[in-house]
């Protein structure tokens, strides 16, 4: 639905804070999360699972350059 694909533009950040609060609670000690992202919030995403706790966080570039995932450890 169009819910799931489209965020208010007050909050683009619902969903990741929504999956980094599931992760903080579902993932193991040592497990991963890999989040597919919107390229202008990489560096926003990453300081989400900064503060939940997670550790080598990581911002990474797709095949074209662009920023696009952004990978975690519990």
């Amino acid at each position: 639905p169009a819910s799931a694909l489209f965020v208010p533009d007050t909050d683009p950040l619902v969903f990741y804070r929504a999956i980094v609060r599931y992760a903080v609670d579902s993932l193991r000690k040592g497990g991963r999360i890999y989040l597919e992202i919107n390229r202008r919030f990489g560096k926003e995403v990453a300081t989400l699972l900064n503060v939940a706790g997670f550790a080598d966080v990581e911002v990474r570039k797709d095949s074209f350059g662009n920023v696009r995932f952004v990978t975690a450890t519990r």
